[in-house]
């Protein structure tokens, strides 16, 4: 994937591996993640070229693309096993996500990155220099690379003391991504990724990681109600 994305992005080229070892030797890249840029205040990327990256990904097969598996049922029975107070609550998310999932699977099936937030971007000076992790290229839908994006910079500006700074370029990015994709169907999807980031404070076991987790229940709901807000005129059962 790294040679097959050289020429295309700003992937790491490869210098070498060992099968022996499962070793890989990959290019050092100028710049600082996405994220260290919100958390130190320089050089944004415009959202522009966030979606540019994901524009000069080269042609993938796409007869055999899945359809989207946003996962909700299983995401949510990981969280209601650890905090069983939710599962009400949960119950109710994977029944909002259920038809936004399967409008999903009728969007046009393009090249994606696959994991596409804010640390698997370099960025130097406000142009992107790198792009990481791309052992998840392949075919998909493009609405789950914007809705992964925002749905981490979501998580990360309820927890992160720079959350305005990062809540505002969250912003500037949706305002873009809304031009691409259906808008109500972007903000369940962020819903479903947020969902999945919920599991994360059980799994590394923050402090309070209950609070963390309900917190990000809570942030899916509120994801989950502003794409029903939008959802008139358009039609979920097709």
């Amino acid at each position: 994937r790294h040679e097959e994305l050289a020429d295309a992005v700003p992937a790491p080229t490869v210098l070498g591996w060992s099968p022996d070892h499962g070793v890989i030797v990959l290019q050092a890249l100028p710049g600082r993640t996405l994220r260290d840029a919100l958390f130190g205040g320089f050089g944004l990327p415009t959202p522009e070229s966030v979606v540019q990256v994901l524009d000069d990904l080269p042609p993938v097969e796409v007869a055999d693309a899945a359809a989207p598996d946003w996962r909700a049922a299983e995401f949510a029975g990981m969280i209601s096993a650890t905090v069983p107070a939710l599962a009400d609550r949960l119950d109710t998310l994977v029944t909002g996500l259920a038809p936004y999932e399967r409008k999903a699977a009728a969007e046009p099936v393009v090249a994606v990155h696959g994991d596409y937030y804010e640390s698997q971007l370099l960025v130097d000076g406000g142009a992107i220099t790198g792009l990481l992790d791309v052992d998840t290229f392949g075919s998909g839908r493009r609405v789950d690379d914007l809705a992964t994006m925002i749905g981490h910079l979501s998580v990360l500006a309820v927890e992160a003391p720079q959350g305005e700074r990062i809540r505002a370029y969250a912003e500037r990015l949706v305002q873009r991504f809304d031009t691409l994709v259906e808008p109500a169907l972007l903000r369940a999807a962020v819903g479903g990724v947020v969902l999945g980031l919920a599991t994360g404070s059980f799994r590394v076991q923050d402090d309070g990681w209950q609070h963390h987790t309900e917190r990000r229940v809570a942030l899916a709901e509120e994801w989950l109600a502003s794409a029903d807000r939008l959802v008139v005129g358009f039609a979920l059962s097709s």
